[in-house]
C-alpha cells in the first residue's frame, strides 16, 4: 500500500499493463479455441466432399423413366410451338422463276428505295448506297447459284418491307439519316467470296442472338440508322403485326455523330448551305429522342424466321 501511495501514477499504470495483459490472454485463448473449432469443421466438410466425389450414384429406375417422362413432353411442346409458328404471319410469294428476274427484282428495288428515301429526305451515307444489295447490284454485281435464287429473294422481300415501314412513317421535316443495312451472306464460299462492297454489306448474326435452331431456320438483318425515339417505336408496332415472320433480336442505342449527317447532307445538297442536324428535333408533339435535344443512332437486329412443322 505504501508503494501505491507514494507512486500513485506509476502504480495506476502497472495496475492498466496487467489488466491489458490479462485481457489479451483472454482473446487470444478465445479466439484459438475458435479456429480450432472451425479448423475442424473444415476438415469434416473436406472428409464429406471426397466421399460424395468418390461415390458413383447410379440412377434408379424410376429416376430414369421420370426423367424420359419430362423430355418426351418437353419435345411434344416444343413440336407444339413449332406448328403454331409455322401458321404465323403471311408467307412471302414465291420467289422468280430464275437468276434473269431476280436480278430485275433487285434492281427494281434498289431504285425504289432510292425514289422513297429522296421523297422522304431520308439521306444516305453514299450515292451508291444500295440497302444490302450490292453485291447483286452495279457493274460488278454476282450471280447467285440458281438453288440460292428463293433464298436471295426472301432477303431482297424482307428488306424491302423493313425498310419501307421504317421510312414511310417518318415525319416529313423529321431528320432520318440510313447508316447501313446489313443481311447475312448466304452465298459467299471459297474463290466465289463476297467482293468489298458486298462484304460491308454483310454480317454474322452472334448466336447468344439467334432464334435460329432445330426447326427453325432463320435470315438475319441489321439495320443501323440515324432518327428518334418514335422512329424506332413506329417499326417495333408495325412488325409487331407479323404480317411477315419477323423478329426483332436486338436495339443498341448511341448518340448520333453530327459528322455523318453533316456528310450526308453534303453529298444530297453539294453547294448548298447545311442545316444544323439537331435543330427542330423536339419541335414535333410525341416524337421525343432518347436523348434529349440530340439525334440517336439505332442498330436493330431482326430475324426473319421459317419452321419446319412437326410431324403429327
Amino acid at each position: 500500500m505504501d508503494f501505491f501511495k507514494r507512486y500513485p501514477l506509476l502504480a495506476t499504470i502497472l495496475t492498466l499493463c496487467v489488466v491489458a495483459f490479462a485481457a489479451e490472454t483472454f482473446f487470444m485463448f478465445r479466439e484459438r479455441t475458435q479456429d480450432k473449432a472451425t479448423l475442424a469443421t473444415l476438415d469434416k466438410s473436406q472428409v464429406q466432399l471426397a466421399k460424395v466425389l468418390a461415390s458413383e450414384v447410379a440412377p434408379t429406375d424410376a429416376n430414369k423413366v421420370a426423367a424420359q417422362s419430362n423430355l418426351d413432353a418437353l419435345d411434344k411442346r416444343y413440336d407444339e410451338i413449332i406448328n403454331a409458328l409455322s401458321h404465323t404471319g403471311t408467307s412471302i410469294p414465291a420467289a422468280p422463276s430464275g437468276i434473269p428476274e431476280l436480278q430485275v427484282q433487285i434492281n427494281q428495288y434498289v431504285n425504289a428505295m432510292k425514289d422513297l428515301c429522296k421523297t422522304k429526305k431520308v439521306l444516305l451515307p453514299s450515292p451508291d448506297f444500295t440497302f444490302g444489295m450490292g453485291q447483286y447490284y452495279g457493274p460488278t454485281a454476282k450471280t447467285p447459284a440458281t438453288d440460292k435464287v428463293p433464298v436471295v429473294f426472301r432477303q431482297l422481300y424482307s428488306l424491302r418491307y423493313i425498310l419501307e415501314n421504317l421510312i414511310k412513317y417518318k415525319g416529313d421535316e423529321q431528320k432520318m439519316m440510313l447508316v447501313s443495312v446489313d443481311r447475312e451472306d448466304v452465298t459467299a464460299t471459297g474463290a466465289n467470296s463476297a467482293t468489298q462492297t458486298a462484304a460491308k454489306e454483310t454480317f454474322t448474326v452472334p448466336p447468344l442472338v439467334s432464334v435460329r435452331g432445330p426447326k427453325i431456320d432463320t435470315l438475319a438483318f441489321r439495320i443501323v440508322f440515324i432518327g428518334l425515339t418514335a422512329d424506332t417505336r413506329s417499326l417495333l408496332n408495325i412488325l409487331a403485326q407479323f404480317q411477315l415472320p419477323l423478329l426483332v433480336r436486338s436495339i443498341d442505342v448511341e448518340p448520333a455523330k453530327p459528322e455523318l449527317m453533316a456528310q450526308a447532307e453534303s453529298l444530297a445538297h453539294p453547294g448548298g448551305a447545311l442545316s444544323p442536324v439537331s435543330s427542330a428535333n423536339t419541335t414535333i408533339a410525341g416524337r421525343e429522342p432518347v436523348i434529349k435535344d440530340n439525334l440517336s443512332q439505332f442498330t436493330v437486329i431482326i430475324e426473319y424466321f421459317t419452321v419446319q412443322a412437326a410431324n403429327p
